[in-house]
């Protein structure tokens, strides 16, 4: 287990909610400034990583 959503009971609906989602369900996602934080904070790892 990643261990990436706090064990409080209060965060289950999030690992539902994403456990729910396919690629085709994450890619007709509104797009939005919360969206975008995301893809900018991916992109950073991943080129610490390949750097």
């Amino acid at each position: 287990m990643l261990n990436v959503v706090s064990n409080d009971k209060d965060a289950i609906w999030l690992i539902d909610y994403w456990c729910k989602k396919d690629v085709r369900g994450l890619i007709q996602m509104p797009f939005s400034r919360h969206w975008i934080m995301h893809i900018e904070a991916s992109l950073r790892i991943k080129n610490k990583i390949y750097s």
